[in-house]
């Protein structure tokens, strides 16, 4: 049910702003949370990299290091965070 919901936001928000804006980034990650707490840890990706993209033109930060941690996948989890502290170190 609830990622019916946040898919639907973000088909509206696609539709109503474009691709490349917040409420979007908010939409993925919101799929991005949801897929990660329920152990979907590669769809859970999958959302986060879309919102990545988005995030880092917008804003410079990447979250997708969380579902990597939780995936047990230090190696990836460690050069998304050191990403997030090039992007951070650039603003």
């Amino acid at each position: 049910m609830i990622p019916f919901l946040f898919k639907t936001i973000l088909q509206i928000c696609i539709n109503t702003f474009g691709l490349n804006h917040p409420y979007i980034v908010i939409a993925y990650r919101m799929l991005g949370l949801t897929y990660d707490d329920k152990g979907q840890y590669d769809i859970a990706i999958e959302f986060y990299e879309k919102a990545l993209k988005i995030m880092v033109d917008i804003f410079g930060i990447n979250y997708v290091r969380t579902s990597y941690n939780n995936k047990r996948q230090y190696e990836k989890a460690i050069k998304h965070c050191m990403i997030s502290l090039v992007l951070l170190e650039l603003i």
